[in-house]
């Protein structure tokens, strides 16, 4: 039995909000100034990003990945 993208999602909460507050941050600087400003801080998004990847990663290693491996 395969689990549902809902159920991981579910798994760690922080990660998926982490993933939904960029895409609300990025609609509301676009909404609130121009497209180019969210260019301008494009690094900024990356930066947050790749530590939430960090975290998603660190959680699917655990619980996915054999102690072997």
């Amino acid at each position: 039995m395969r689990p549902s993208a809902s159920r991981l999602a579910a798994a760690r909460p922080l990660v998926t909000l982490g993933a939904l507050s960029y895409l609300v941050l990025a609609v509301a600087v676009v909404t609130f100034t121009t497209d180019v400003v969210l260019a301008l801080v494009a690094v900024l998004f990356a930066a947050f990003a790749l530590v939430n990847a960090v975290v998603m990663t660190a959680d699917v290693t655990a619980r996915f990945v054999a102690a072997g491996e």
